[in-house]
């Protein structure tokens, strides 16, 4: 799967092989090992074939994670990490993004930002299932949008609960 990807990247960026491909940004959906090992270890595997400018997260850096970035900045000591919130937008290579949900919209306003079991007031209906902290973007290019919900549970209801007019 990381050769297709490495070869996937290659194409898209219409590099040729022996060249150092740019990637602007790589986004980590959320924290769920299926997602960040995998990245890292593209990097493991790849660094010098590319140069990466930014990593785009919005999850708790912990023990198990704190190593795998580490890594990232060992290879690229120069990326800049971004943490998008809800209600931001951002453009990269005329590509626009939406920042839809980030994992601190699991909580109430009011809440004391703790997981409560059967708290009602969070927004996410199953707000346990770890892959409900998920960052969601809308993505618009040339007149086109796609919603990336990377793995949130029920993306549908939590999006209708935040968006009832969309």
């Amino acid at each position: 799967a990381m050769k297709d990807m490495y070869d996937f990247c290659r194409k898209i960026t219409g590099t040729a092989e022996g060249q150092r491909m740019i990637i602007s940004a790589w986004s980590i959906s959320h924290g769920d090992t299926d997602h960040y090992r995998g990245f890292t270890r593209f990097i493991q595997a790849y660094h010098k074939d590319f140069d990466l400018k930014n990593v785009i997260y919005n999850f708790e850096i912990d023990n198990g994670t704190s190593y795998h970035f580490r890594r990232v900045t060992r290879h690229f000591p120069n990326v800049r990490y971004y943490k998008p919130h809800t209600g931001e937008r951002f453009s990269i290579a005329g590509v626009n993004f939406d920042v839809l949900y980030t994992t601190e919209d699991r909580y109430s306003p009011s809440s004391s930002n703790t997981l409560t079991p059967h708290d009602s007031s969070c927004i996410a209906a199953d707000y346990l299932n770890y892959n409900n902290t998920s960052t969601v973007f809308k993505m618009s290019f040339d007149g086109k949008t796609m919603i990336l919900s990377g793995d949130i549970f029920k993306a549908d209801a939590i999006l209708m609960k935040m968006y009832p007019a969309s």
